[in-house]
């Protein structure tokens, strides 16, 4: 039980130093209503969803241009998700 309680504080105390981060990617709804909400309704994205990925991958290119907020990470999750639309992003348009 020692040794657990010692390797356990001193993960914690490693990650403390490190500077943890949470490595699990953003959901693709989460992108849309924290960063791309920032400058625009969701109506114009939900609009297009379904169009190829080569056209998402232009437009968000161009949106992450004027936004600094849009990681390349970002932009790779939502060329996937809106070309190909999955469940939370077709849930997210109908509200």
């Amino acid at each position: 039980m020692a040794r657990f309680a010692a390797t356990l504080l001193f993960s914690v105390g490693a990650c403390l130093l490190a500077g943890c981060q949470d490595t699990t990617p953003p959901a693709c709804g989460e992108i849309l209503q924290e960063k791309c909400q920032t400058c625009h309704s969701l109506v114009r994205t939900c609009d297009g969803l379904g169009r190829d990925k080569e056209s998402w991958q232009r437009t968000i290119a161009k949106m992450a241009n004027y936004s600094s907020v849009i990681t390349g990470k970002d932009q790779k999750i939502l060329v996937e998700c809106l070309g190909q639309p999955k469940k939370d992003v077709a849930e997210l348009c109908r509200e």
